[in-house]
């Protein structure tokens, strides 16, 4: 194959946050229908061309056992701007000539769809993780590793090119969600990555991807009819790492009153997880209770249509009772180490999107100022949430055009090559 095209989907985290950074909490994750696309093209001899149109930047250099050296040093920018590309490919590299595959040269193109940046404010979807994941499968496959047959070796190359770029932190649950789609995850040991030096020979890689890891990532969907609102806040950005610092800090501090908080979070998570199993069962062993409970769950009052449906609105209640209860707990989290989780007028924000029609509301992933995430039961009422964000006087709050997407990471064709090609 001398021309290799793969694509990986953003994230939305909803419920996790934080949490999910422990062994054995778990997350629930979906991936949305905006993508990163991911180009290699082989050349002659051991040349490597990188092509980040997004960061208007272009890099030269050669491959020399597996490393990648570039023929002009990189200024700061330059080094930050395509670290995730470069370590992804590079490990991949490493892992091919261990494997004895002959490598040659090649160009690779990466670009995002725009819903990942609007107005220069991130929009909270996980681009790093989803440009390491395409880059990662479109060189596996460019040198013969089909996408299909291989996600969970490109899940721990992935995993492991983003926990470096990233200097070792974080669960990982966004990398798992570009390759594998919308699951419930709990995260790797993270000694298997710690473990490894900075500059990790072809040996120390190939180690480290061919053994077991101890993640899961089991399929688990959002039901039908659910829907997702998404709203970026325009102008504003949160730093993931920073919250995180402050909450490590507080755990170390207070060792006893974060592992209680932490139980207390997975629990209601894990009861999320549940119900959203058991809403997913009643959706395809009786879709027509589904139907009419779906209907009766829009409803504030009890009608007509709820009667005889005890069991099955009680698990939408079940799933909306854990889904707040969760969220207020990381609010909590956030109080008690001062991190800006979620400040007062964000949770103002919630309550009167929920006012306003969605079923339930939060800052999704880690939280903060990126975008407000909401899961609505109806057409009517996602348009109602859409437009009291685009009124809200408070902040300005742009309501993105995306959807749920249970596809992982892919291969691409010439349509998709189609596509890139004119922003190239």
């Amino acid at each position: 194959m001398k021309i290799s095209i793969a694509s990986a989907p953003g994230k939305i985290l909803w419920v996790g946050g934080y949490s999910v950074l422990e062994r054995p909490n778990t997350s629930f994750v979906t991936g949305v229908d905006k993508r990163v696309y991911a180009k290699v093209e082989l050349l002659k001899g051991n040349k490597v061309v990188f092509d980040l149109p997004q960061f208007k930047l272009k890099l030269d250099g050669r491959i020399d056992n597996g490393k990648i050296t570039f023929d002009n040093p990189l200024n700061e920018k330059g080094a930050a701007d395509s670290k995730f590309v470069r370590i992804a490919a590079e490990t991949c590299l490493k892992y091919l000539k261990g494997k004895g595959k002959r490598l040659k040269g090649f160009h690779l193109i990466t670009i995002s769809d725009p819903a990942f940046s609007v107005e220069g404010s991130k929009a909270g979807l996980g681009s790093s993780a989803a440009v390491t994941t395409a880059t990662t499968a479109a060189v596996l496959q460019v040198f013969g590793y089909k996408i299909g047959e291989n996600k969970d070796l490109i899940h721990k190359i992935a995993q492991f090119a983003h926990s470096k770029a990233q200097g070792k932190v974080g669960s990982g649950f966004d990398v798992a969600a570009s390759t594998y789609g919308g699951h419930s995850y709990i995260r790797y040991s993270p000694a298997i990555i710690k473990e490894v030096p900075d500059d990790p020979s072809i040996e120390q890689v190939l180690s480290v991807i061919d053994k077991g890891w101890d993640y899961s990532a089991q399929p688990l969907e959002l039901p039908p009819k659910f829907l997702v609102a998404i709203g970026n806040f325009i102008g504003e950005s949160a730093s993931t790492s920073e919250m995180v610092k402050k909450i490590n800090a507080f755990k170390e501090a207070q060792p006893e009153q974060y592992k209680q908080l932490m139980a207390e979070l997975n629990a209601a998570n894990q009861l999320v997880i549940t119900a959203l199993a058991a809403i997913n069962k009643l959706a395809v062993e009786n879709p027509e209770k589904y139907k009419l409970a779906l209907k009766a769950a829009l409803r504030k009052r009890k009608s007509k249509i709820a009667e005889g449906l005890d069991y099955e609105l009680q698990l939408f209640n079940d799933f909306r009772g854990e889904f707040d209860k969760g969220r207020l707990l990381t609010k909590k989290l956030g109080e008690l180490s001062s991190a800006p989780v979620e400040p007062p007028e964000y949770s103002e924000l919630i309550e009167r999107t929920k006012e306003n029609g969605a079923f339930v509301a939060k800052l999704p992933g880690a939280g903060g100022g990126d975008a407000i995430a909401a899961i609505c039961l109806s057409k009517k009422t996602k348009q109602k949430v859409e437009d009291f964000w685009r009124n809200y006087q408070n902040k300005k709050i742009n309501p993105l055009n995306l959807g749920i997407s249970n596809d992982g990471v892919r291969k691409e064709g010439k349509r998709a090559l189609e596509k890139i090609t004119p922003n190239i």
